[in-house]
């Protein structure tokens, strides 16, 4: 019974229980207009380096990966993906945000971002350059929608950090953490 495990309730019926492609590390989901489940999950890849997958229900099975992020290390430098979290707008589009990571041999050279991947109007936005040593981060809870405009809450080092993403990236507010 390993992995991570859906069941849905409809009415007073229960699903049978179905393994989740992806891992368990970090894990979020949401649902569509359609009461589908869309999952995205992070089960540490190799070495820590984090494996994002992106699923979505499709009529009692698990889609095709919509998005798989593999985070990866060749001689010196990589990338590494973590922490998704999935948020569905009005639309049905999805907003998938996540940790990427650029490490280029040391931390001189190495940089965080967070990234929000979406097929929606606004398409693919980020903001990065954080500091390698700083700590980024997101929780299950960071992300949420209004229409198909995105908030976004993140910390880069001790500051925290809110941001309406639309057509730009724009920080609302910015203070320090406890």
């Amino acid at each position: 019974n390993s992995g991570l495990k859906y069941k849905k309730k409809t009415g007073a019926v229960w699903e049978s229980e179905r393994t989740v492609t992806g891992g368990t590390v970090f894990y979020s989901i949401d649902t569509d207009s359609t009461g589908a489940a869309h999952i995205a999950s992070d089960d540490g890849g190799t070495g820590g380096r984090g494996h994002v997958v992106y699923v979505k229900d499709v009529g009692g099975t698990w889609s095709a990966p919509i998005i798989e992020l593999t985070g990866w290390y060749d001689s010196g430098s990589g990338n590494y993906y973590h922490l998704p979290v999935i948020r569905i707008d009005t639309g049905d589009k999805y907003h998938l945000a996540f940790e990427a990571d650029n490490w280029g041999g040391n931390a001189n050279w190495s940089e965080r971002s967070i990234v929000i991947a979406s097929n929606s109007t606004y398409g693919d936005k980020g903001v990065g350059g954080f500091n390698w040593n700083a700590g980024v981060g997101l929780t299950k809870n960071s992300l949420t929608l209004k229409g198909d405009e995105a908030y976004i809450a993140y910390t880069n080092g001790g500051t925290q950090n809110i941001a309406l993403v639309n057509a730009t990236w724009t920080v609302l507010s910015s203070f320090a953490g406890s």
